[in-house]
């Protein structure tokens, strides 16, 4: 595993984790994280870069900017700035000794609407717990709106470290009045959805994020699993059904 660092369309520094198989020329799933994560911080998400790399696939898991150690612009932080990483990510990436042709992805929560976001150009995606519906973000902004316009900024606790991490204004604006619906209906690539039972807020919006997507698409739910935390058996799960998407349909 190597750590690396490249630049967004702004010419800001992001951080990510490049992690190459025995095998050449392999597959590369790009790995995106949620808000308040980081490359690192997802147990389920470590566990499946490993089994990835294990079964002959490339990782790379990056920061977005204003999270891990890519470079904080939290004033300008916005779910389209995401997209902009994760279009720098891709560019990244093809650069390396994988191939380009077989570019899948993995999300979880928030990071689902950078892959929305951006041009579709990989061949296989897995979504876990999606953030995507406009009313899921609108109704999670409203609650810290009031602190934000009187501050400029809201400050939120990283939930494993109590790591303190600001967003400003303009996330605020976006999840106010920004659709990603349309996005999501452009998606082609085959597409996994994987819900958790015990986030039941993100479940009961489940069928409507499913039928936004018009591609080939399945959906699966893992019992007892949570917005973000999980327990070993579920990373087992979450790696078993990701394995199986990518080995069906990244070749």
């Amino acid at each position: 595993m190597v750590k690396v660092s490249f630049y967004n369309s702004t010419r800001k520094k992001l951080v990510g984790l490049l992690e190459l198989p025995k095998q050449k020329n392999p597959s590369v799933v790009v790995m995106m994280h949620g808000l308040k994560g980081h490359k690192t911080y997802y147990s389920f998400m470590n566990y499946l870069a490993q089994q990835l790399v294990k079964n002959g696939y490339a990782t790379f898991r990056f920061d977005f900017n204003t999270h891990g150690e890519s470079w904080n612009d939290w004033k300008h932080f916005t779910r389209r700035r995401c997209a902009e990483d994760f279009k720098a990510a891709l560019a990244f990436i093809r650069r390396q000794p994988v191939d380009p042709q077989r570019i899948g992805v993995f999300t979880t929560s928030m990071g689902a609407d950078a892959f929305i976001l951006a041009p579709q150009t990989v061949k296989a995606a897995v979504l876990h717990n999606p953030f995507i519906l406009s009313k899921l973000m609108k109704d999670w902004i409203q609650d810290y709106e009031k602190e934000n316009r009187k501050r400029g900024y809201i400050q939120l606790n990283l939930n494993a470290t109590g790591e303190k991490l600001n967003y400003g204004l303009s996330l605020l604006e976006e999840s106010l009045h920004f659709k990603p619906e349309p996005y999501a209906r452009r998606v082609r690539c085959p597409t996994l959805l994987i819900f958790g039972d015990e986030d039941a807020e993100h479940l009961n919006a489940g069928k409507d994020t499913y039928q936004l997507f018009n591609c080939e698409k399945k959906m699966e739910i893992i019992k007892g699993m949570e917005h973000w935390r999980t327990t070993p058996e579920q990373n087992k799960m979450i790696a078993k059904l990701s394995l199986e998407w990518f080995k069906k349909h990244l070749i």
